[in-house]
């Protein structure tokens, strides 16, 4: 691929991660601790040991209350002896056939989907897919954040890890099992293209570039988001886009839609209800916030008008630099 397409890439997340104060793709999620454990035939450096892990569980497009979308675990194996970084394992809801493992897919439940690598790594000389799949008797969980976090809080859940060779035969390698919810100390950016062990290699080479640039982009824009955020960076009184944006974070917050969203469309803030976003009044209509997501970010109700005003500092700034 060109520097001139990968610099596309990094300018277009840059300019989404901006908009959204968040990842540009998989912008919303729960985060959890959990622990994973690898067989020794794995064939990838799995540790064999229990390890503890960090991990994310998030929908791609960051879609309203249960509506399907792209969903990912990810999740960091800590550097082992020799190791100078972690492995950054990001999966994707996605098939398990020779063509389908390739594609991310829709999904609207977390527990009945397979999560995989979508392209496979090479190991000693041998290319190895990835999976996830939730292991029997675990709950059906709605592909609403909500409802995840709400069960992570009082049951883990448990994956079985799966491995592949191109002949699309999968074989069981380990397990992971997710814990507890809680976020992380410190900020924690996955980046499956840089991050992970010694000799490790993401196949086709095309593939990690295209990841390095898009991952950069995504946070790149995401620290121009939180400068803006800061104090002394604030939008100066008068400039209206700091009272513009509290008001339109009141309206989500006190919309009584279903799945409300706030969107930009046509140069204006506009709430709406999730299923709108598909008519004709609102189809093309960027996503900025829902309410769920709002109320997360400020730790549920009630709502103060400061809260509001540190996070329209933020989402103000984003929309108002969407153009790059």
């Amino acid at each position: 691929m060109s520097d001139e397409a990968t610099g596309f890439l990094h300018t277009a997340f840059r300019a989404l991660a901006r908009v959204r104060g968040a990842p540009a793709v998989h912008p919303r999620g729960v985060w959890f601790e959990g622990t994973v454990t690898g067989s020794a035939d794995s064939g990838l450096p799995l540790p064999t040991s229990t390890t503890p892990v960090i991990g994310r569980m998030s929908k791609g497009a960051g879609t309203a209350g249960a509506l399907p979308d792209v969903l990912g675990l990810a999740f960091r194996i800590p550097g082992g002896a020799g190791a100078d970084r972690p492995w950054d394992l990001a999966l994707s809801s996605s098939g398990g056939g020779g063509v389908t493992r390739l594609l991310p897919l829709p999904a609207r439940h977390w527990t009945t989907t397979r999560y995989g690598t979508l392209v496979p790594y090479r190991w000693h000389g041998q290319l190895r897919w990835l999976c996830a799949v939730a292991a029997p008797g675990q709950p059906l969980i709605s592909s609403s954040l909500r409802d995840l976090a709400d069960l992570v809080k009082t049951k883990p859940i448990e994956f079985t890890l799966r491995a592949s060779s191109p002949d699309a035969r999968w074989q069981e390698v380990g397990h992971l099992v997710v814990r507890t919810a809680a976020a992380p100390r410190g900020g924690i950016s996955f980046d499956p293209a840089v991050n992970s062990p010694p000799g490790l290699e993401m196949v086709p080479a095309v593939v990690k570039r295209i990841r390095e640039r898009a991952y950069a982009g995504s946070r790149s824009g995401r620290r121009t988001t939180r400068e803006a955020d800061r104090p002394d960076n604030n939008h100066s009184k008068g400039s209206g886009m700091t009272t513009t944006g509290t008001d339109d974070l009141r309206r989500l917050l006190d919309s009584d839609l279903r799945d409300a969203t706030l969107v930009l469309v046509e140069g204006r803030l506009d709430v709406v209800a999730a299923d709108e976003l598909d008519s004709d009044s609102y189809r093309g209509a960027f996503p900025v916030l829902t309410r769920e997501e709002l109320l997360a970010r400020t730790d549920g109700l009630p709502v103060t008008d400061d809260q509001l005003e540190r996070l329209a500092a933020t989402t103000g700034s984003a929309v108002d630099n969407l153009g790059g």
